[in-house]
Order: structure tokens, then C-alpha cells, then sequence
């Protein structure tokens, strides 16, 4: 009777080898989402600074329209381009603050620019 050596892998080294494969898949699926959090995040920030930008362009210049035309317009156009967009504008010309909130983020003092899914920016 020959007692042959048997080369090769076992199911265990497979099943160990398939766990630590979808181990690492879903690890980068993780980082994947994180980052795409991440990105939605900046974008909210920039188009929130730029229409911030626009507002104060349009209060820039003297008695071009009235303020309260000009911010009913402005949130109309937050609303298209933020989730949940509204702006405030408070203060005379040319003094104005101007903040912006988006998301979840509550209307209130925006004393510290807070920048996220949901935050809110303020400029002079």
C-alpha cells in the first residue's frame, strides 16, 4: 500500500482567501462612499460661496432694485441649486452680512461658517 502526499489547497485556505477578498472590496467601497461624501460636500460649499458672491454683486450696486425683491429672487435661485437653500441678507448698503444655509442645517445666527452636507456660510 502506497501512502501518496496530496498537494494543494484545502477549503479553509479557499474560504479564508474569499473572506479577506471581500474584506478588502468592501473597504474600498467604504472609501468610495467616504470620499463621494466628501466631494458632495465641497460642491455644496462652492455653489453656497458663489451665490453669496452674486448676492452681494447685486446689493453691490446702488438702488438697482430693492432688497426684498432681489432676496425673494436670490432664494428662488438657492432653492434650485442647494438642498434646502434660504439666504438672509440683514444690515444697510453697503454694510450687509449675507449668510446662506442649506441642507438640515436651522435658520439661525450664522456666527461660525459651517460647511458640510447641511451647513451655512456668512460673508460682509
Amino acid at each position: 500500500m502506497f501512502i501518496e502526499k496530496i498537494t494543494g489547497t484545502s477549503l479553509i485556505e479557499v474560504l479564508v482567501s474569499l473572506f479577506l477578498l471581500s474584506l478588502m472590496a468592501a473597504a474600498s467601497s467604504e472609501l468610495n462612499l467616504v470620499s463621494l461624501r466628501e466631494a458632495k460636500s465641497e460642491y455644496y460649499s462652492s455653489v453656497a460661496m458663489q451665490q453669496i458672491k452674486n448676492m452681494l454683486a447685486v446689493l453691490s450696486i446702488p438702488q438697482a432694485m430693492d432688497t426684498a425683491s432681489a432676496l425673494e429672487r436670490w432664494n428662488q435661485q438657492n432653492q434650485m441649486v442647494l438642498p434646502r437653500g434660504k439666504g438672509t441678507v440683514r444690515g444697510q448698503h453697503p454694510h450687509f452680512v449675507v449668510s446662506i444655509y442649506w441642507g438640515g442645517e436651522p435658520i439661525e445666527d450664522c456666527t461660525m461658517n459651517r460647511i458640510g452636507v447641511s451647513g451655512c456660510l456668512s460673508l460682509t
